[in-house]
């Protein structure tokens, strides 16, 4: 006698990956990502970078040696699923200055700018040891030397220079 019986069979899991950058504030070409496992799939697992061919890996994997700009990293397992995940890193913070006014001898009327290169684009100064603002300009300056610190409000990396303004 023959009787019929239900089977069920259960996929494998897909392989998920997380991608985290550790050294943000690392000088270009010393930049890391590290690549983790957030789902296993059906190990063994290859890795590429940007396109490029498959290679064995394990888990966690730590790219070393990275410059700014994107990365996209394919992970695959033996039954040929996959999972790709971009990560972009920032170029580091470059902060100069541009004097705009030397004060006078007896009027706090100096100016100076801020300009970043690098970073994110969103961006806070903070002239000496007053509070974050918005605006890179400083204004109404007497003559001495002013610290002024950049905070990248995406990657938390600061910058600092120092500014002397002479009596015209």
């Amino acid at each position: 006698c023959v009787r019929p019986k239900v089977i069920s069979i259960k996929k494998d899991p897909e392989p998920k990956i997380n991608l985290s950058v550790s050294n943000v504030c690392a000088a270009e070409g010393n930049f890391e990502i590290k690549v983790d496992i957030a789902t296993a799939g059906i190990a063994p697992y290859y890795l590429s970078v940007n396109s490029a061919a498959l290679e064995e890996t394990t888990f966690p994997y730590t790219l070393t040696s990275k410059n700014s700009g994107d990365y996209s990293i394919t992970v695959q397992d033996t039954n040929g699923c996959t999972d790709t995940q971009t990560k972009t890193i920032f170029k580091p913070l470059s902060v100069s200055s541009k004097v705009v006014q030397l004060p006078s001898c007896y009027i706090s009327d100096g100016k100076f700018d801020v300009f970043v290169t690098g970073g994110s684009g969103s961006f806070e100064y903070k002239l000496n040891s007053g509070s974050f603002s918005t605006l890179s300009n400083f204004t109404g300056l007497a003559p001495g030397s002013y610290a002024v610190e950049v905070k990248d409000l995406v990657t938390n990396c600061t910058k600092s220079i120092s500014v002397k303004l002479e009596a015209a």
